[in-house]
């Protein structure tokens, strides 16, 4: 073969390795152009599904707080854009498994079940240099198909979360209240954990926390006696007044704990709700995801996210609690019993919230009410409580009784 030949061979791979290459651009290009319209297309639908739900929810409000529903509208949407636009995300859901899924604990109790990592024990010190990787693992539901007190343990477990993100020693310092070395309830411990005070898993928990050296399932078992033993039983759920109770009486027994947000999510007419809380502008939920674990959030989406746990869910109310003072922000209230105006709802999805109560805590660990701002609700309302139903909802909240 002669130069010439040679150079025309070697222009022509050249050019099919070109043309190759150029081919393969091309398709590369293609493949991400259909990708990205997939993904558009399913953020528009995704889009379009969130405007009807909100304008479900604004007909709900309407019909609760007496709005018009193109008044509704209007302050839903403004809520989403604050809450779900946050940094540019789309208005979708777009947690990883922030979004509780109620529909089948029984699931769940078996992705609990697999999630080994549940087990492993960490000291005090190991939580403090990285919280979060325990807390992943810390969950009400126990992972038995048997118990069923876990089912509406969030309260408790959403606190004990927000006791270890805050300062985890103080779980250690109140196992140490309520049990002895060998996991044997004190008083105190058989006065908060009920019927639940000589159960051996309880126990073994129990004594694991005292030690310093404990697991996620130890904090479960933790709360999910704490939740046997409310005064009015497990099955009916936590309300405020009862970890403001629990709140103090942990005080009482003097165990110091930093403030937290607990976040109460639920239907604004009332009924069984879901607790979250709130520590170092994140938030922890105690529900598992399919992954047999909690979820960490952070920003406006968390409240968002709260608030898609149920159908027509609002954040009902936030209680931001210290060893000695109380903030109860109040979102919707439901009257039951009070003395002029049973059976009326009311709601709202902003700032400022309907009711903004103050307590302080006395010597004898009450938390006493100091003052209470309703003029949000006065506004929304005009005027339809009188000062005894606000006594009866916002009433002073004396601590357990652990003598």
């Amino acid at each position: 073969m002669g130069l010439l030949d040679s150079v025309k061979s070697g222009l022509s791979s050249v050019g099919n390795a070109v043309s190759n290459a150029v081919d393969k651009v091309e398709t590369k290009v293609s493949d991400t152009v259909s990708s990205a319209e997939s993904t558009v297309s399913d953020a528009a639908s995704k889009t379009v599904d969130f405007a009807k739900s909100e304008f479900d929810t604004a007909k709900d409000f309407a019909k609760v707080t007496g709005q018009k529903v193109g008044s509704a509208v209007s302050q839903v949407v403004d809520e989403a854009k604050s809450f779900r636009l946050i940094n540019g995300q789309p208005p979708v859901h777009v947690s990883d498994g922030g979004k509780s899924d109620f529909t089948n604990p029984k699931k769940l109790e078996a992705a609990v079940r697999a999630n080994t990592a549940r087990n492993t024990q960490f000291t005090t010190d190991d939580i403090k240099r990285d919280p979060d990787a325990f807390l992943k693992n810390v969950v009400q539901l126990d992972g038995i198909d048997k118990t069923s007190d876990d089912y509406t343990a969030c309260g408790p477990t959403a606190m004990m979360m927000g006791m270890i993100a805050g300062r985890p020693e103080s779980a250690t310092e109140l196992a140490k209240k309520l049990v002895d070395e060998h996991g044997n309830a004190t008083a105190a411990g058989r006065k908060l954990f009920g019927p639940d005070a000589d159960a051996p898993l309880l126990k073994s928990a129990m004594k694991n926390i005292r030690d310093g050296k404990f697991s996620a399932a130890d904090v479960t078992m933790m709360s999910e006696g704490l939740t046997a033993g409310m005064p009015k039983g497990a099955s009916n759920g936590t309300n405020a007044e009862d970890l403001i109770a629990l709140r103090s009486t942990i005080t009482k027994l003097g165990v110091s704990v930093p403030r937290m947000e607990l976040q109460l999510y639920g239907s604004p007419d009332g009924g069984l709700g879901h607790w979250r809380v709130g520590v170092n502008d994140k938030q922890y939920n105690p529900w598992p995801n399919s992954k047999g674990q909690s979820s960490m959030l952070t920003g406006g989406a968390s409240l968002a996210d709260g608030a898609a746990d149920g159908p027509k869910w609002t954040n009902r109310e936030k209680v931001y609690i210290d060893d000695n003072t109380v903030s109860r922000n109040i979102y919707s209230v439901t009257t039951k019993n009070t003395p002029t105006s049973a059976g009326k709802s009311w709601a709202v999805t902003s700032d400022p919230p309907l009711f903004i109560a103050q307590y302080q805590r006395q010597a004898d660990g009450t938390f006493k009410r100091s003052s209470v701002d309703a003029s949000r609700f006065a506004q929304v309302s005009g005027g339809g409580l009188s000062q005894a139903d606000i006594d009866k909802l916002l009433k002073d909240v004396p601590p357990r009784n652990i003598d």
